[in-house]
């Protein structure tokens, strides 16, 4: 079984003193040496040999053509593809033309499941929404050799060759995406109200609404208004999560909310058995607002935050992060649902 701390330390430590930089500017001038210099170490750091995973000028074309090849493809403990890498040259700016290539290859790989697209120090990753799809526009995770934290250490774990789990790793991505088109579309939807949304607000009043006052409750939508709701709804909420005197913040109900999301990805997990309550030194998810079935603690301070799941404790950096934490998470909540 892999020891996902000694992965982590491996990888910290490989990448670490990996000079990525100063190897391209002296050795990388063309696409060829950006793959032997910088990409093979690099999937080198993650476990995969060059001779035994990499199908390099992998035939990725319709049908039996063969002209189309994709730079290459990684295969564990067989001749099957479970991941396609496009290359391109050290300096070049990474685009959608260059993702369009990546997709076409991935399309044509049919037991592939996640794209790569490389210029050898930036590493973008893309999965398919559904099963034998196309790729997703977006990448779900963006590495670069340049500018990186701790929290990539452990993402990048992930995708190690002793411990890569692609099934979970595409349940991530798609988590991942969906998170971010609801942030969008909650954005465009507040910023350009639709006509749905300003009769929802309508009946909700108990208004009848022409186009006059149609137009007055889009200009109604602003910062401010919004910022007021907010206020009150982190009211009512603190009021259910027991809480008497203590300021909760926006943070710890963001993060709230996104492993609320997370959890009931899984059926067994009943939504609204799932509250919180904010206590002096943390903020604690629970389930049926028993503080003796918590599912985790949010520690938050003005230096650092830190989730504790059980014995485990979590530094995070950021909202991404609690995708790798789901199986944690997960876990932790099942334990009260069983």
């Amino acid at each position: 079984m892999v020891n996902k701390k000694q992965l982590i330390s491996f990888i910290k430590k490989e990448i670490s003193k990996f000079d990525a930089l100063a190897i391209a500017d002296d050795k990388c001038k063309n696409e060829a040496q950006t793959r032997t210099y910088l990409i093979e170490p690099f999937l080198e750091i993650l476990g995969y040999h060059r001779l035994k995973d990499l199908i390099t000028e992998y035939a990725a074309d319709f049908g039996d053509r063969g002209i189309n090849k994709v730079d290459y493809a990684v295969c564990v403990n067989s001749k099957t593809p479970i991941m396609v890498i496009e290359c391109k040259k050290y300096g070049k700016k990474l685009n959608d033309k260059d993702a369009g290539q990546l997709n076409n290859y991935f399309v044509n790989t049919t037991s592939a499941k996640i794209g790569i697209l490389t210029n050898g120090i930036e590493y973008r990753f893309y999965a398919s929404e559904k099963k034998d799809s196309i790729l997703n526009k977006n990448p779900f995770y963006v590495f670069n050799l340049d500018e990186y934290d701790e929290s990539d250490f452990e993402i990048l774990a992930k995708f190690h060759r002793t411990a890569i789990e692609i099934k979970t790793i595409i349940e991530e991505a798609n988590e991942s995406h969906f998170i971010s088109d609801f942030d969008e579309a909650l954005f465009k939807e507040l910023l350009a109200p639709s006509d749905e949304f300003v009769k929802a607000i309508l009946n909700r009043m108990g208004v009848r609404g022409n186009d006059k006052i149609k137009v007055k409750i889009k200009e109604l939508v602003n910062s401010y208004s919004l910022k007021v709701a907010m206020d009150k709804v982190a009211i009512e909420e603190s009021k259910k999560g027991g809480n008497t005197g203590i300021v909760t913040t926006h943070d710890e109900l963001k993060y709230y909310h996104i492993i609320k999301t997370l959890l009931v990805q899984t059926k067994k997990v009943v939504s609204d058995r799932i509250s919180y309550k904010d206590q002096k030194n943390s903020f604690v998810i629970l389930v049926d607002g028993n503080i003796r079935k918590a599912i985790c603690s949010l520690i938050f301070t003005d230096k650092m935050k830190k989730i504790v799941i059980g014995t485990k404790e979590f530094k995070v950096e950021k909202i991404d992060d609690m995708l790798g934490l789901k199986k944690d998470l997960t876990d932790s909540a099942l334990t009260y649902f069983e």
